[in-house]
């Protein structure tokens, strides 16, 4: 780990991070709940300093997490401003919302259905747009009960859990998120 926060979500880092080039236009990041990431240096001027000015709010940095994982796992692009954020900002999934992204995790994490994916409540919680590990824990909870995984392990820190047929066909019945978490028209 190292000393250094994350200018995101602003837990530690899992390494110092690493200029993209020589005049430090953009940074990487290796965050393990927000991800690796590539930030424009004002930015991250932005996110460390004027936090008011930015009129960042309860939330907003779990959403921002949100946002930049989903979207680093499918690009390599630099972040350079913070435009999305009032668009973020005012998205609020909801239950069902949030649950049907963790079941979408899980499908993208495992090679085949049934195969056991390790969720760790600490850095995961992000994946399915939640503020906090224990509301990560409360949409687990929910669809253990309605039978959509299954408990193989289960810790204080992570959970393995794998998606049954029943979560694939309540998944599969249901029109696609976009990466902000509404759905798709």
């Amino acid at each position: 780990m190292s000393n250094e926060n994350c200018p995101v979500c602003e837990g530690a880092l899992t390494a110092p991070p690493e200029s993209g080039n020589r005049v430090n236009e953009h940074w990487l990041f290796r965050c393990p709940r927000c991800g690796d990431f590539k930030m424009h240096r004002t930015l991250r001027h932005y996110l460390e300093v004027n936090l008011a000015q930015l009129g960042l709010q309860s939330g907003d940095r779990a959403k921002f997490s949100a946002w930049i994982r989903t979207r680093t796992e499918r690009t390599d692009e630099v972040i350079r401003n913070l435009d999305i954020l009032q668009d973020i900002r005012d998205r609020n999934n909801s239950a069902e919302d949030k649950q049907e992204l963790l079941l979408r995790h899980l499908k993208d994490r495992a090679d085949h259905l049934g195969q056991p994916v390790r969720i760790d409540l600490d850095t995961d919680f992000p994946v399915v747009w939640a503020h906090s590990r224990d509301e990560l824990v409360f949409h687990l909870k929910e669809v253990l009960r309605f039978r959509f995984i299954e408990m193989h392990e289960r810790t204080p820190r992570h959970w393995i859990v794998s998606m049954t047929t029943s979560g694939l066909a309540s998944l599969e019945g249901r029109p696609p998120l976009t990466d902000v978490g509404f759905h798709a028209v």
